[in-house]
């Protein structure tokens, strides 16, 4: 699946995030991936470079984890 997110503040910067679904042997594989286009000065120099970190480090494994709990909790 791929998506197009964008800033809620109307700055025209934006993400394509693909998500990836696959069978596993114990269960489903769920992977993501992201590609930042920051497109304001302040985004493309500072901003995204940021928040890429915080995406790699932090908010993307926290999402995962929380899909992982809700699928556990309907089986």
């Amino acid at each position: 699946m791929l998506c197009r997110s964008s800033a809620a503040d109307g700055n025209p910067s934006y993400a394509m995030w693909r998500w990836e679904v696959a069978e596993a042997t114990d269960g489903t594989e769920v992977g993501v991936s992201w590609d930042l286009q920051p497109v304001t000065l302040w985004r493309r120099h500072l901003l995204a470079k940021v928040h890429s970190r915080q995406l790699r480090q932090t908010e993307v494994q926290a999402s995962l984890s929380r899909i992982a709990g809700i699928a556990a909790s309907r089986s």
